[in-house]
């Protein structure tokens, strides 16, 4: 009895199911977590270990101060700059019986408790240290700034369907401002969009969408493009593909 009691609580429990867009988004951003981790594991094994939260970026200092600091933002832009004058414990006896006095030292001989590794460094040397650093890095960058961009797509393709609708059904456009007045103007905004997407996988996604929606919406209604529009279109954009009606 009991468990057919905890049987008919849980079928007769509302399933609630998340929307399609909603778990491709949740997804694009767990991959964007994934990549970002791989870039940084791949800097910290370059020797980049004292991390600084700055909020928009993460800071990524060098062992070795004349190595410099990654700076990795939340675009996934990397920036390779020198690292400032720091003060460090001298290594006495003094640092070693406690770090509260691990600082006398630095009253008699204060040039002993400053490094200028990242300040003195030539900039020749400074740049083989960078670009060795950049091309370590580059596949995890390069896979970061991928996921970024379908993470971007995405959001885009979840809100792309209503505002297909509110440029066709009410003349709203969806590059630029003002409106669309006339049938045969949304058509031709909607063509515009499809042909000023760019000729990337990302691109081809909102096209695909875009088509789609112009093959199931406009070309069912009075305005739909017939093979000589359709043709002249093709001959006059600039996309990598010809529109397929």
């Amino acid at each position: 009895m009991i468990a057919l009691a905890f049987g008919w609580l849980a079928w007769a429990q509302p399933v609630v199911e998340a929307e399609p867009g909603d778990e491709i988004v949740v997804y694009g951003e767990r991959r964007v977590k994934q990549a970002r981790d791989k870039l940084l594991s791949d800097l910290q094994h370059l020797g980049y270990r004292k991390l600084v939260d700055k909020g928009d970026r993460l800071v990524l200092k060098h062992e070795t101060s004349w190595k410099g600091k990654v700076v990795v933002y939340d675009d996934g832009y990397l920036d390779l700059r020198r690292q400032g004058v720091k003060g460090t414990l001298p290594d006495t006896f003094f640092r070693d019986a406690s770090p509260l006095v691990g600082w006398v030292p630095c009253l008699i001989v204060p040039t002993a408790c400053v490094k200028v590794g990242g300040v003195v460094v030539s900039k020749r040397k400074l740049e083989h240290v960078e670009a060795r650093t950049l091309r370590a890095v580059q596949p995890a960058v390069h896979d970061l700034n991928a996921r970024m961009a379908d993470l971007a797509t995405d959001h885009k393709l979840e809100a792309l369907p209503q505002a297909l609708e509110a440029c066709w059904d009410h003349g709203v456009p969806l590059m630029g401002d003002g409106a669309l007045p006339t049938a045969e103007a949304r058509r031709e905004h909607l063509l515009a969009f499809w042909a000023s997407r760019t000729d990337t996988v990302w691109g081809e996604r909102i096209r695909e969408q875009v088509e789609a929606f112009l093959r199931g919406v406009v070309q069912r209604s009075a305005f739909a493009l017939d093979d000589a529009a359709l043709q002249a279109f093709n001959e006059r954009s600039s996309a990598g593909r010809p529109l397929e009606l």
